[in-house]
């Protein structure tokens, strides 16, 4: 009996870890199909800029622009399109938390409202610095997005 549970238990562990590690790849391949969305926007937006500034004659004859000042643009155009990635967050909170007495449980709280966290936002957690017997809470739980 002692080596079926062994085999039981060593299959539950294999199962425990492919279940890990599909979960984590999900997480992987949602992160990348959202940084691919971005990067086709920046792409897409970037690529129309200069399709205008060329024709515009920024760059010489439209029919012949001088390739190294075009070259030059789009590296400046994508530096700057890159630092504006990640800016102008959005953080919307979900909860405050309060340190809880047990030991299964470190702090708990309460939505005030439904929230619903769409797929690829940071959760965040914040220090809430509460001040000395006040009800305030500890931490502050939070999760942000982008305006795409």
């Amino acid at each position: 009996m002692g080596r079926m549970k062994e085999i039981f238990e060593n299959e539950q562990v294999r199962h425990d870890r492919r279940l890990a590690i599909n979960a984590r790849m999900e997480r992987i391949n949602r992160m990348n199909r959202r940084k691919q969305r971005r990067r086709e926007k920046m792409s897409n937006d970037a690529s129309e800029e200069m399709k205008r500034r060329i024709a515009s004659g920024e760059f010489g004859n439209p029919k012949k622009p001088d390739m190294q000042a075009v070259n030059d643009a789009w590296a400046d155009l994508l530096e700057s399109k890159l630092k504006e990635v990640g800016k102008d967050g959005n953080f919307n909170t979900i909860s405050g938390l309060w340190p809880r007495g047990g030991d299964k449980v470190a702090f708990d709280g309460r939505v005030q409202e439904e929230v619903t966290i769409p797929a690829g936002s940071k959760i965040l957690c914040f220090y809430g610095n509460p001040e000395p017997g006040s009800r305030q809470p500890e931490y502050r739980l939070t999760y942000l997005t982008y305006d795409d």
